[in-house]
C-alpha cells in the first residue's frame, strides 16, 4: 500500500491541496505500523512530498475547521516518531511533527 501511495503522489501534480495531504495522511494512519516500518524509506519520501506540498501551497488553505485535523496528524506523527526510528538516518519524524500545525 505504501508503494501505491508513493506512486500516486509521484505521478500526480506537484502542487498538493490540503485535502489531498490530509487524505494521504489518513490513509497512512490506517496502515499497520509494521508496514510503515517495513517500508520506512518510502514512508519518509511520502512525508517529504507532503511537507513540500504543505509549505508550497496547502498552508494557505488552513482554517479553523481543518486545523483540528492537522493537529491530530501532528500528534500521530509525534507518537509514531517516539516509538520508532525510520530510515537509514533513524529519523524520529520530529521535522514533520510541528510542520502541519504551522499556519500563515
Amino acid at each position: 500500500m505504501i508503494q501505491k501511495i508513493l506512486k500516486d503522489l509521484e505521478k500526480g501534480p506537484t502542487i498538493l491541496s490540503l485535502n489531498k495531504i490530509m487524505s494521504v495522511i489518513t490513509c497512512l494512519q490506517k496502515l499497520d505500523e509494521e508496514e510503515l516500518l517495513k517500508n520506512d524509506e518510502d514512508f519518509l519520501t511520502i512525508m517529504d512530498i507532503l511537507a513540500n506540498g504543505y509549505l508550497d501551497s496547502a498552508i494557505f488553505e488552513v482554517n479553523d475547521s481543518n486545523q483540528v485535523i492537522l493537529k491530530d496528524m501532528s500528534i500521530w506523527l509525534s507518537n509514531l516518531g517516539k516509538k520508532y526510528s525510520f530510515g537509514h538516518n533513524n529519523d524520529d519524524l520530529s521535522a514533520y511533527t510541528g510542520l502541519f500545525v504551522q499556519t500563515m
